[in-house]
């Protein structure tokens, strides 16, 4: 079995996960394609927000991230994913999420 190679152009994903990694917010990064897939949150909860950056994903071209979950509304009325943010971008849906989260298990 023949691994892709790994696109090292795809800087955006690996901003975002030290990001989430800095505010300690659960996740996971695992190799997708040539490239990176985030999931939040990582242990025993339901996938919230899939964030992808590889060579089929909306942006990767100009190293910008497509998310599927965590869309406003006005975005869930033209697709099920919105690609070319940024990761500061993506950070602020999961961190507002989390907040949420939180406060509903304190």
């Amino acid at each position: 079995m023949s691994v892709t190679p790994l696109d090292n152009a795809y800087k955006e994903i690996g901003k975002l996960a030290q990001m989430l990694e800095n505010a300690e917010i659960q996740h996971r990064i695992d190799r997708w394609e040539d490239g990176w897939q985030l999931m939040y949150p990582e242990r025993g909860e339901k996938c919230v927000c899939s964030v992808v950056e590889f060579t089929g994903s909306y942006g990767a071209k100009m190293d910008r991230l497509e998310i599927k979950g965590l869309l406003n509304a006005e975005e869930r009325k033209h697709d099920r994913v919105c690609g070319w943010l940024t990761a500061e971008n993506v950070f602020d849906r999961i961190q507002r999420d989390w907040d949420r989260r939180k406060k509903r298990h304190a």
